[in-house]
């Protein structure tokens, strides 16, 4: 886990780094975060960011289910249902 900035921190020395939340439908609890770097999207391959609050972001393959609570997990699973273990 890892706030929005220290995330973009990580990212600063490559341009200019914006974080963009979305999700993948309307009703869903979870945003999923990509990162853009001066206007262009990061295309790292096997980056999975997403956050319920836009501030505390998850990374799915160092963080899930660790170190969400059970609700957290409950609502990830749910948007999810594909990723959930």
């Amino acid at each position: 886990m890892i706030t929005a900035k220290n995330l973009i921190k990580e990212y600063e020395n490559d341009g200019n780094v914006k974080l963009i939340f979305y999700k993948e439908k309307p009703t869903n609890e979870v945003f999923d975060v990509r990162i853009e770097i001066d206007g262009k999207a990061d295309t790292e391959l096997g980056l999975f960011y997403f956050t319920f609050d836009k501030n505390k972001i998850f990374n799915y393959w160092e963080d899930y289910p660790e170190k969400l609570t059970k609700e957290e997990k409950r609502k990830f699973d749910k948007d999810n249902p594909h990723y959930a273990k």
